[in-house]
């Protein structure tokens, strides 16, 4: 018996797959270590390895690239874990729950109207093997 003419259990099966792959500090590690690689990052930040910029993440810390490093953290956490909650996931970084849903809300519109950001959305969606929802919006 195929089980996937029940709407919505192809997908539900697909997204558990992937959480059981990309577990949320293998999110935040990939994240980080593409970051690095961000000359922005560099310039500002002196770390040598991503386990420092983690550490630098989960801090209160607002220098210049940590917030919206952040912010891409939130959005695709959420994405592959949709039932970590956003108060969890505010703790793991000391920060308040509405600073997560802020923080999302803040990366889709930039991913929407900056190219640079949308290409680099691009890459993570296609790393962490989950489909792009979000659209380029030029103005």
């Amino acid at each position: 018996m195929n089980y996937f003419h029940i709407p919505g259990l192809k997908d539900f099966v697909i997204m558990k797959q992937l959480s059981k792959l990309n577990t949320i500090e293998s999110i935040e590690l990939r994240i980080v270590k593409q970051k690095m690689n961000d000359p922005q990052v560099k310039k500002k930040l002196d770390v040598d390895n991503p386990e420092q910029l983690l550490q630098l993440l989960k801090t209160r810390s607002r220098l210049r690239p940590l917030p919206f490093i952040k912010t891409i953290i939130y959005y695709f956490v959420h994405e592959i874990h949709p039932n970590f909650g956003c108060i969890s996931m505010g703790r793991r970084f000391n920060r308040d729950h509405s600073t997560v849903l802020v923080g999302k809300t803040e990366y889709m519109n930039r991913v929407k109207t900056n190219k640079k950001v949308f290409s680099q959305h691009l890459e993570f969606c296609h790393s962490f093997g989950i489909k792009n929802k979000l659209q380029l919006i030029l103005k």
